[in-house]
This record gives C-alpha cells, structure tokens and sequence, in this order.
C-alpha cells in the first residue's frame, strides 16, 4: 500500500485481512495493529499507517470515534459483501486502492436477461461505440442513475455533468 495514496478505512484492514488469513476466527484487536506513524486527521477520525501483525501487512487504518454509537454496526460490517475480491484493485507498483464505497446504489437482485444486457449500456450487444450508432434511451433501461455522490475527485466527467451513468463508472 502507498503511504501517500487516498485514505483508507477500517474495511481496507478487513478486507486485507479476510484476503490474507484463510478463515478469521477471532475478532480484529487494537493489539493487533502496531502504528508506524499518523497519516492524517479530519472530521471524522484519524488515519494511521500501521502494521496488522496478524496478517503481516502494513494498511492505513481510519480510527473513528464512535463512542455512544450501536456497536451492532460494527458486527454488521465485520463480513461485509462489500470486501469483495473485485473491489480491490491493484496496480502495476502494488499498490491498492478501494472503489468510492459512497458511491453505492442498490439495482436489487438482477434477472439473467439484465445480466446479460446491461454490460453493454448505452449500446447494444452487437453495437459499435465509436459508430454513429444511436444510444439507448437511459429512461428505459433500468440500472441508469443520476445520483450526485462520491468523492468530488474520484466522480467520471458523467457523474459531475450530472448525466445518467451505469456501471461503468466503476472503471474510472
């Protein structure tokens, strides 16, 4: 992980964990992380760099403060579907980064025909997208957003122009 790369949270240091160890069978312990140095501070909480001794990685781990709070949250997002081998991304270097996780948009369960239709939003299957073909219409297809969200740095030109975007942005 690049110590200067975007801020990392407390689910990169799961999702390394889950990645790294076969099967977690205990819970994660501040013990467990040994800190190198303080990353950075906001709002919400301090990021530090640190090394999990357990899966011998170092990771930025993002300390909130969440006194008074439901700790029901934090066993909520303890195996998360959001840790998903896809949603982490590496680059030539090494280095990993994590999708925008404010850009979420629950579609509900796909059928197998959207499945397989929709990867090739605006176009067809059998189009072109640098033809003059005519791209469908966003108002009929049915995982078409429009939602302004995210990270102001992180959000596609669609997105900013406030266009309707898919999956797509995923990729940016």
């Amino acid at each position: 992980m690049h110590p200067n790369g975007p801020t990392r949270s407390l689910f990169f240091a799961i999702c390394v964990r889950l990645l790294l160890s076969p099967v977690v069978q205990e819970m994660m312990d501040a013990a467990d992380m040994m800190v190198i140095w303080v990353l950075g501070e906001d709002t919400t909480g301090k990021v530090y760099y640190v090394k999990d001794n357990i899966a011998k990685a170092k990771v930025a781990l993002k300390v909130i403060m969440k006194e008074g709070q439901n700790r029901s949250f934090t066993r909520a997002i303890s195996f998360t579907t959001w840790c998903m081998l896809p949603n982490i991304l590496i680059d030539h270097n090494g280095y990993i980064g994590l999708p925008d996780f404010r850009l979420l948009k629950d579609f509900r369960i796909l059928s197998i025909a959207e499945r397989v239709h929709q990867p090739y939003w605006p176009y067809l299957p059998h189009g072109n997208a640098m033809s003059k073909m005519k791209a469908r219409d966003p108002t009929k297809l049915k995982f078409v957003a429009w939602d302004y969200h995210g990270s102001e740095l992180d959000m596609t030109l669609e997105i900013h122009l406030r266009q309707p975007y898919s999956f797509g942005v995923g990729f940016w």
